[in-house]
């Protein structure tokens, strides 16, 4: 089996895994509605999503490994880069929220995991950061009133 089928298989099953715990935990809590969000609303959402992921990852990997088959094998490297700078802009995220607020800590994750392309220069990705942080203030802290600093607390 192809090295892109495998990959393919093992995000399937590891989405179904997710999806399954997710659904287990939540089935026993009240689901609401859309407007009135109960405990169990998001996990069943999370976990039909996941499943729903799995399902067309498994769709992809039978088309592969029919194209494999036939000698069209599509070898697939790693994006070391890409893989590394995201894993990094979403940890950057989780360490400095509580110490520097929201815009910074945002600001931080976009410009962090945009390294990952090489085509857009920096002054596009601190106006794309700038646009995405405040924009996550209002939405978060503003709309929703969740109790997440803005700015740093020094």
């Amino acid at each position: 089996m192809f090295p892109s089928v495998q990959r393919d298989l093992l995000t399937a099953s590891i989405a179904a895994v997710f999806a399954s715990v997710m659904l287990y935990a939540g089935w026993a809590l009240p689901l609401g509605t859309a407007l009135r969000m109960g405990p169990g609303y998001i996990p069943r959402l999370v976990g039909l999503s996941l499943i729903g992921v799995a399902l067309l990852l498994l769709g992809r990997a039978v088309l592969n490994w029919r194209l494999d088959r036939r000698g069209e094998a599509h070898p697939m490297a790693v994006n070391w880069k890409g893989l590394i700078t995201i894993g990094a802009g979403a940890l950057s995220f989780a360490v400095l929220i509580q110490h520097y607020g929201l815009l910074a800590s945002a600001v931080a994750a976009v410009v962090i995991t945009s390294l990952a392309q090489t085509a857009h220069s920096f002054i596009e990705r601190f106006v794309v950061a700038g646009v995405l942080a405040g924009f996550s203030s209002l939405v978060f802290v503003v709309a929703l009133e969740l109790p997440l600093p803005i700015l740093p607390s020094f």
